[in-house]
Order: C-alpha cells, then sequence, then structure tokens
C-alpha cells in the first residue's frame, strides 16, 4: 500500500521536502520584505535585532513560503522560519509536526495568500486568542482581501470568519489542504504571547464579534443567570449534574451546552450574563464577551492548574471564584477527569451563588 501510495503522489510533493534540509531560521538571518501600515513602504528584516514578534504589528512576505496545517511557516527551501512556527514546546532543531517522515496530500499552490494557522487548530481559545488577532494586523498592513489560510475544520471557526466578513470564496481550509505553497506568502506577527489576553486582543475580539452579533440578532435576550454544562464533552463532564442544577434552577438560572448553540448566540449569551457557573472550559473564552457587573463560579478537578479563564474573567473586570470538585480519572492527565460535586462542596457553591445573586 505505502508503494502505491508513493507512486501516487510525485518526488517534488513528498514529505521529504519539509524535513527541514536547511534546518531552522530566525527572522534576524533572513531578508524578509517587512510590512507595517498599509501607507508605509516594506523594509527588510535583515540584521534587525529589534522586531519584536509578539508586540510589533507586522507582516512578513515569504516568497515561494510553505505553510501547514499545524501553524509551521517555512522558506522555499524547507527551512523552519521559527518565530512564525509557534508552538507551545519549542524544541530547537523544528516543529513537532514536521518530524515524522510521512506522505502528505499534494502541496496546494497558490498565487497569493495570508496565513493564520496556529498548533492547536481546533481549539475554541486558541482560535480567538491565537488566530483570529493577526487577521487586523493583515487589514492595517493592506493585505486584509487576501486569501486566507485558516484552519477551519470546526464548524464555529467558520462562522466566526463568516461573522467577520469573509466569505467562503476567500477562504483556503487548512484541514482539506494540510500543505500551502504561495509565490507570495504573507504572515502577520502574533499579538501577544501564547496564555495572554492583552488588552488590545480583547478589545478586538470583544468589539468586532460583539457588535456584529448584536446586528444579526438586535432583539434577542439570554437569561442573567447561566449554568453551563459540558455533558456533550470528553472530560470535565458533572457527574451529579442533575442536583447541582435543581439547587441552581430555583434562583433563575438557565441550562446551557455551548456546542449546542451558534457562535453569535453563544457571544449573546455571555453578554447577557450577570453570573455563571460552569465546570473549566473552552466555552469559557467567551469571557471577554461579559460586562463587569459578571460573577464567575468555576469548578475544577482536584490538581489542575490553569487559570486562564480566572485571570481573563479579572482582567475583564468580574469576580471569579474557582472551586475543586473530586475528580475520576478517565484518561491520562489532570485534565482528563470526569468530576462530582460532593454534598459540602456544592454547599459552599451555593452559599457563594446566593451571595453573588441577592440583590
Amino acid at each position: 500500500m505505502m508503494r502505491a501510495a508513493s507512486r501516487a503522489v510525485p518526488a517534488s510533493d513528498r514529505w521529504r521536502l519539509f524535513r527541514l534540509p536547511n534546518g531552522v531560521r530566525r527572522i534576524r538571518d533572513l531578508d524578509l520584505a517587512i510590512y507595517r501600515q498599509a501607507d508605509e513602504p516594506s523594509v527588510s528584516s535583515l540584521g534587525n535585532d529589534k522586531i519584536d514578534i509578539v508586540h510589533d504589528r507586522i507582516v512578513f512576505r515569504v516568497d515561494n513560503g510553505f505553510a501547514n496545517h499545524n501553524g509551521a511557516t517555512l522558506l522555499a527551501d524547507g527551512a523552519l522560519i521559527r518565530e512564525l512556527s509557534r508552538e507551545w514546546n519549542v524544541t530547537a532543531d523544528g516543529h513537532s509536526k514536521l518530524r515524522k517522515p510521512v506522505l502528505m496530500p499534494k502541496i496546494y499552490r497558490v498565487a497569493k495568500a495570508a496565513s493564520i494557522t496556529i498548533e492547536h487548530n481546533t481549539n475554541y481559545c486558541h482560535f480567538f486568542y491565537d488566530c483570529i488577532p493577526r487577521i487586523p494586523i493583515l487589514r492595517d498592513a493592506g493585505f486584509g482581501d487576501l486569501p486566507l489560510y485558516a484552519p477551519l475544520s470546526e464548524s464555529y471557526q467558520r462562522e466566526i470568519l463568516d461573522l467577520m466578513g469573509y466569505p467562503e470564496e476567500r477562504r483556503i481550509a487548512s484541514f482539506a489542504h494540510p500543505i500551502l505553497q504561495a509565490g507570495e506568502l504573507y504572515v502577520p506577527a502574533y499579538d501577544g504571547n501564547q496564555g495572554e489576553f492583552p488588552a488590545n486582543v480583547r478589545n478586538f475580539i470583544r468589539s468586532e464579534l460583539l457588535a456584529r452579533a448584536r446586528a444579526r440578532k438586535p432583539d434577542l435576550r439570554f437569561p442573567r443567570r447561566l449554568y453551563i454544562s459540558r455533558r456533550d464533552s470528553t472530560s470535565r463532564r458533572i457527574l451529579n449534574e442533575e442536583a447541582l442544577y435543581a439547587r441552581l434552577k430555583p434562583l433563575g438560572f438557565e441550562f446551557a451546552v455551548m456546542a449546542e448553540m451558534s457562535v453569535v448566540d453563544q457571544i449573546l449569551a455571555f453578554a447577557d450574563a450577570a453570573c455563571i457557573v460552569t465546570p473549566h472550559g473552552a466555552s469559557l473564552t467567551n469571557l471577554v464577551f461579559c460586562r463587569p457587573e459578571c460573577s464567575l463560579v468555576e469548578i475544577f478537578p482536584p490538581r489542575i492548574e490553569a487559570p486562564c479563564y480566572q485571570d481573563l474573567s479579572r482582567l475583564m473586570g468580574m469576580r471569579a471564584f474557582e472551586y475543586r470538585a473530586r475528580g475520576v480519572q478517565i484518561g491520562e492527565g489532570d485534565l482528563a477527569q470526569d468530576l462530582i460535586v460532593e454534598n459540602d462542596l456544592m454547599e459552599q457553591i451555593m452559599r457563594q451563588v446566593k451571595e453573588l445573586t441577592t440583590p
């Protein structure tokens, strides 16, 4: 079977092109064109040690460059550009998704494209904070109309780009074309470090998407108190959820499952909320749409340290509280647990919720 697959893929399109024959390169050593604002001429990065890849709002042009589904950017000779290939666990010799010498689908070639692919290409939070904020950088540099090579395997990703005014004909789905080569590949810098929620990013996401969501459904209003369930997820489900919700419902809490809602409805639900109770999960990315008077009660597995949404809620001016439930291990790692809210903890949560919801 492997021999048949090899014959079906032209030699020039095989993975060997992506074995990083020239290793890993740094921007300071490359003669790439750099664009800042649309009315400014391009400059060269050659020998420029003053470029800040997470704070400067710049776009790089890589002639005959490659981009892949996992956020890697490569030169025409296959060498990885380190600063434009973000990973959580960086290694000196390349990109973790480019190590195995396996056959890949045919390279998708275009004349011009802009790439905003990311490593965690199906994660709701990473799409919001690593992917979307690169779009205004492209716009400001005058490249907002280029075909956009982006992660689009999830319905919410397509909904968000629809909401932002990117029609299907201007999008290139990276899951359908895992390797793209463009005669002129434009790659925006990252707007902030991973795991951070910079003010300009929060403001852009909130102003851009909330305004467009309200315009779509101007008369829609959601309950002020929400219990958000993870019953559709593979982990961190509250196993005695019915008992917990039975205590919350008389206080006016409505039951919601974010994956069963459109992106517009999710945005508006968080924007309208005054109190949210939920287990830890990516739907809390939407806290960026909350008002400062909203409060968050977040339920965690016993051992995990993941303060990202507590941090985000406080950055939005909210009050945030965390509680540790008993974990039931269902896989590897501290996140791979379901949760049981035992009686003592349920009483603590209810006291907190009543304090938050009492006028």
